[in-house]
């Protein structure tokens, strides 16, 4: 599980699709992606911080014109 990536790895990699969306420390990863809107929409997981970024990536291929063209 991401638990154990966050208690052995000093620097972890979010890969998307064979892109890497996001690396660095845990604390630079959250750093980068806080939307500061809402306290609750700020993880704290690398799981969660994961989901999230891949979520958001899975949105913005499916507003593309290709997904518009399915």
């Amino acid at each position: 599980t991401l638990d154990v990536v966050e208690q052995v790895c000093d620097r972890v990699a979010i890969i998307d699709r064979g892109v890497v969306i996001a690396d660095g420390t845990l604390q630079e990863i959250q750093e980068a992606h806080q939307t500061g809107e809402n306290a609750a929409d700020d993880v704290d997981r690398l799981e969660d911080l994961f989901l999230r970024l891949t979520e958001e990536g899975q949105r913005g291929r499916d507003q593309t014109p290709e997904a518009d063209a399915r």
